[in-house]
């Protein structure tokens, strides 16, 4: 992958994981994995890099979403007193 267009497009990933995460942590995290997804792709296997990069922030997301609500549900399960 082109680490110019990377970079071009930097403020478009994090502006579109801000706008579905409000936690910046989680957005940094989203970030990286997008980028480290990018430099993982194989070179000509891109056909439109933005919408790739919305595809893939997007899927990062849902991912960490998840694993939050996940989080939060074992959390409450651990801290009921045993019946």
């Amino acid at each position: 992958m082109n680490y110019e267009a990377l970079l071009a497009h930097a403020d478009f990933v994090r502006g579109l994981a801000r706008s579905l995460i409000q936690d910046e942590n989680v957005v940094d995290d989203v970030v990286q994995q997008t980028w480290i997804a990018a430099l993982d792709q194989p070179k000509g296997e891109i056909r439109s890099l933005p919408a790739w990069l919305a595809h893939v922030t997007r899927n990062f997301v849902r991912l960490a979403q998840r694993s939050d609500a996940r989080r939060g549900k074992r959390e409450r399960v651990a801290g009921r007193p045993p019946a």
